[in-house]
């Protein structure tokens, strides 16, 4: 983000004040949408710098499965938390 907000300063699409705002803005941000919104306005903004989009993709049955593994076995382990800490 730092360097698209330098890029458009250089572009001149801001200015030194402007520039200086958004920067400390971006060093203070804690969340991604933050930072997001710092250069959402500019034409070298989050669209340029994310790239083109991937397609989505579909997730195969092993994938499916092994999650579905996982899932349950972290219930089993809250479901034993549970048991012992009611003991």
């Amino acid at each position: 983000m730092i360097e698209v907000l330098q890029r458009s300063f250089a572009e001149g699409r801001l200015d030194r004040d402007e520039l200086d705002d958004r920067l400390g803005q971006a060093f203070l941000s804690r969340f991604f949408a933050d930072l997001m919104a710092l250069v959402a306005d500019l034409p070298s903004g989050p669209a340029e710098m994310l790239g083109p989009s991937a397609p989505p993709q579909r997730w195969s049955r092993h994938r499916i499965a092994v999650a579905a593994h996982l899932l349950v076995g972290l219930v089993v382990l809250f479901a034993a938390i549970v048991t012992m800490l009611a003991v």
